[in-house]
């Protein structure tokens, strides 16, 4: 029986392993393959799945080769594990410049329950936030006009509905400092928005990008509905997950297309709507550089919707700009955190 067991932990461990390995693979390099990118969305779990299985093998068992088996895949994930998770050295100073990212859900509540009177309390809220922080450059994503009073703490401002007729889930710019231009591409998506804008801050001037990719639209009512069988539910999460996966990656080409054409120095902020294993996000470091990694430590949660902690909102600028610090701000109020970071420009 003993024996028995052993081999269904051998397999097990075989299969977790090669899932890592996969998952490893759909984070790293740039396969569109829809399946590697399942497997990358879940590559945290699997590799605590791995650690399990070799502190088995290490204690409970007198041969020590099976170690093996998780030991290698767990070994090509540590040259990645830093984009989830960073120790350092509290090094952080104060840029020239702050930016801010901030999906703010329209100004509504993040938990969707409230009455009429309440959304001006959560005015009150999300303005109070903003205003405290006072980021030189402002970009929210899933704006409403109920934050129209940022307007009287910025001199400019473009919202990318003047660009994109009924533009679902609108995106807007603040600046302290001119606007001298601005634009939009288009990109296939119902929720996703993007939104160009060129800011002169003394001498120098950067290209701001506030980007909102496609929603992953997990839904959990979907997955309780009795009405349907186990397989139709998770069949139909299945080719949803897909079809976003497949938008992301068509998105996130066409936006580092445009980037890479910039005359200027580029920030790239916003709503991701997915992991720092994803492709969209190997894709944007290949150009840019992500200011956790220069700034961030410890483990950072963007998305607080979900119990565990997740980095779907980014902050990217081109190699010339220095950061000087990165934040995510607790403040639960939408249901995404605010990013905040203070540069120097070249």
């Amino acid at each position: 029986m003993r024996e028995r067991l052993k081999k269904i932990i051998f397999f097990s461990n075989l299969i977790f392993s090669i899932l890592l390995s996969l998952a490893w693979i759909g984070s790293f390099c740039f396969t569109k393959i829809v399946f590697f990118s399942f497997l990358a969305l879940g590559l945290p779990l699997l590799f605590i799945i791995n650690i399990i299985f070799l502190l088995f093998w290490f204690f409970y068992t007198k041969s020590k080769e099976n170690i093996l088996i998780s030991l290698i895949p767990i070994t090509f994930c540590l040259f990645i594990l830093n984009r989830f998770s960073k120790i350092r050295e509290n090094d952080q100073t104060q840029g020239d410049i702050t930016i801010m990212s901030y999906n703010i859900k329209e100004f509504t509540p993040y938990q969707n329950i409230y009455q009429k009177e309440d959304l001006y309390l959560f005015d009150k809220k999300y303005n109070a936030l903003l205003e405290e922080e006072n980021p030189d450059i402002l970009c929210l994503q899933e704006f409403s006009e109920r934050g129209n009073e940022l307007k009287l703490l910025y001199p400019y401002h473009i919202l990318n509905s003047k660009l994109q007729h009924k533009a679902n889930r609108p995106l807007i710019i603040f600046s302290k400092y001119p606007i001298i231009n601005y634009y939009a591409i288009k990109i296939k998506g119902k929720y996703t928005n993007n939104l160009f804008a060129d800011i002169v801050i003394k001498k120098d001037t950067i290209r701001v990008v506030n980007l909102h990719m496609e929603s992953l639209t997990l839904r959990k009512k979907e997955l309780k509905d009795s009405t349907n069988s186990i397989f139709t539910r998770y069949q139909k999460v299945y080719n949803r997950l897909a079809h976003s996966f497949k938008l992301h990656q068509n998105q996130i080409d066409a936006i580092m297309k445009e980037i890479k054409k910039s005359p200027y120095p580029v920030i790239l902020c916003g709503d991701f709507n997915n992991t720092p294993f994803s492709y969209e996000y190997s894709k944007a470091i290949t150009t840019l550089h992500d200011t956790y990694q220069h700034k961030g430590n410890g483990i950072i949660d963007t998305y607080h919707h979900i119990p565990i902690p997740i980095r779907i909102d980014y902050i990217f600028t081109s190699p010339s700009i220095k950061t000087n610090s990165y934040e995510v701000i607790d403040k639960k109020i939408s249901d995404h955190y605010p990013v905040k970071v203070s540069f120097t420009l070249p």
